[in-house]
């Protein structure tokens, strides 16, 4: 039920069979009962202070330790956004790569190709040979009417 037990002696003297207390668990009910303990004389003032002391390291422990479970759901929120984000860029990578490749085929092609000053060299010189065929067919000495 969230309470812990607790065996104080009755006395400093006490041996047998100490009486169990059933105690709370907050930081704030621990210490009315330690004053409740100081009052009715069944702990001395020095084991307060030191019951009062791990109290105190038991309440930074606690606040360390969220900080802690906070800290770590943080990074592995950041660890799942990153591998996220690697995922993401690799194909984003891959699908350029395959983009330049696509491209290089292209430009490739595209270099091969005769260029306009190379068609009209080719035209000019079929049309001359076309012009000489025609013309030397005729026997008029080449000429066109």
């Amino acid at each position: 039920s969230g309470r812990l037990l607790l065996c104080l002696p009755a006395t400093a003297t006490a041996t047998a069979n100490p009486p169990l207390r059933d105690l709370p668990t907050s930081h704030e009910d621990f210490q009315e009962e330690l004053a409740t303990l100081l009052l009715t004389n069944a702990l001395p003032q020095s084991s307060i202070t030191a019951l009062q002391n791990l109290l105190r390291e038991n309440a930074t422990l606690k606040e360390k330790n969220a900080k802690l479970k906070s800290l770590l759901g943080r990074s592995a929120k950041a660890q799942r956004d990153a591998k996220n984000e690697l995922e993401s860029m690799k194909k984003s990578y891959e699908a350029s790569r395959a983009e330049v490749e696509r491209l290089e085929k292209r430009v490739e092609v595209l270099a091969n190709r005769p260029t306009h000053m190379d068609l009209l060299a080719d035209f000019e010189t079929n049309f001359d040979r076309a012009l000489l065929s025609i013309g030397g067919g005729s026997g008029k000495g080449g000429k066109l009417q």
